[in-house]
């Protein structure tokens, strides 16, 4: 899956424990269940051992990324302005999975890409989450970008998966 590990990129870091066995898994079947009830006429996911391509939404393509070594999964967003709405989307579906089945016991550190354009340097660092939320950082806060789905924005992280089934 080379090349397509591009894009703005968000890392669920659960290295203070550990991630368990089957939840990158799990969040790959959320996101296609979620896909699937958007459009009939969106990209099938490619699914591969450790890494799964899936279309969201129109124009909303993300892939994920199981690194067992570092036990972190990273989260690709192909367009920018849909960052933060596909970290809220992936955020949801990690607290329902969390609730569901890890009866609350998952932990993890959201960390957020900020590309580090001041003295000379072009490198990529990441911040925390709530940092980054504070400082309304671009791509994954701010005005003028898409946050949520329509009709999600009182929903209930942890009823909004069950939606899914109907």
């Amino acid at each position: 899956f080379n090349g397509q590990n591009s894009g703005t990129r968000c890392v669920f870091d659960f290295s203070s424990t550990f991630l368990p066995n089957g939840v990158f898994q799990r969040l790959v079947c959320f996101c296609i269940a979620y896909s699937g009830s958007q459009s009939s006429k969106l990209k099938e996911p490619k699914l591969f051992k450790n890494c799964a391509h899936v279309t969201l939404e129109p124009d909303l393509e993300i892939t994920l990324l199981e690194e067992t070594a570092s036990q972190c999964i990273s989260l690709f967003i192909m367009e920018p302005r849909f960052a933060g709405k596909a970290l809220s989307i992936a955020q949801s579906m990690l607290h329902k999975l969390n609730a569901d089945v890890m009866n609350f016991g998952l932990r993890w550190e959201t960390l957020l890409e900020h590309i580090n354009t001041g003295h000379n340097s072009n490198e990529n660092v990441f911040i925390p989450y709530d940092v980054a939320r504070k400082k309304s950082l671009r791509p994954w806060f701010g005005e003028g970008l898409v946050h949520r789905t329509s009709g999600m924005s009182n929903v209930d992280p942890f009823s909004f998966v069950d939606s899914l089934k109907d």
